[in-house]
């Protein structure tokens, strides 16, 4: 039986439109500070339900367990984690649904770097202001985001929060006037020296892919950590710089 894609397995939900345009990542684009903050809502309640997020019942019950998994887990997570790589894990975020991937926050203001494939097979598709993508941050936190670039060829894309719940760290989330969201700077080297230290925090699938045994379990966490050491590029790889 043929597997489907991720982004095929996705179900967008119905937002309203968005009022700002998206970007067309035609060529490299630059991310720089900016003071215009994109507006967040704080309007996502405390329990989900399909009526809300658009997915069917059993990607929303998916959903809501994988935040309980996370929030139970995030503690040890980080207990196991060295200290100043700890901000990286509390900005990993994995998709609310079915075989889905993972992205990293790299703003306070909740832009999000992704795989394009995690999000659609085609820009036209990733680029419709009502498709919505629905994450969870590693402590647990849901938010709401739409995608504003996306790059096939170099399997990237960028999202947007639009809008979260509150966080466990703010009682009182109505007195603020915007959302900060945990996020790591992406680095500016171009290249990356032979056996710098790698730190992987990944989202694995379900079933073990490289089992002979169809439908073996991976056993693995939500979010699992594991270490490694960068020995260069495969040959014939594109650096894409």
């Amino acid at each position: 039986m043929r597997r489907t894609t991720r982004s095929q397995s996705r179900q967008a939900s119905n937002p309203p439109p968005l009022t700002t345009n998206p970007i067309t990542l035609s060529t490299p684009i630059l991310i720089k500070n900016t003071t215009d903050a994109p507006e967040i809502s704080w309007t996502l309640p405390t329990s989900f339900a399909p009526k809300l997020t658009g997915l069917s019942r059993s990607s929303t019950a998916l959903l809501n367990n994988k935040r309980t998994k996370l929030r139970t887990s995030i503690t040890r997570l980080r207990r196991t984690t060295e200290t100043h790589l700890q901000d990286a894990l509390d900005a990993t975020l994995v998709f609310a649904q079915e075989e889905a991937g993972t992205a990293v926050c790299i703003s306070p203001s909740g832009l999000l770097l992704t795989c394009s494939h995690c999000v659609a097979d085609d820009e036209e598709s990733a680029l419709n202001p009502t498709a919505a993508q629905w994450l969870i941050f590693a402590k647990g936190q849901v938010v709401r985001a739409v995608c504003v670039a996306w790059d096939g060829r170099r399997d990237l894309a960028l999202l947007q929060i639009t809008h979260t719940e509150p966080s466990t760290s703010h009682a009182n989330p109505s007195d603020l006037t915007s959302p900060s969201f945990p996020h790591v700077s992406i680095s500016p080297l171009k290249t990356l020296p032979l056996t710098t230290s790698l730190l992987c925090i990944g989202h694995p699938g379900s079933e073990d892919l490289e089992s002979s045994t169809p439908g073996q379990a991976t056993g693995y966490d939500v979010l699992h950590v594991s270490k490694g050491i960068y020995h260069g590029m495969a040959r014939g790889q594109d650096p894409q710089v």
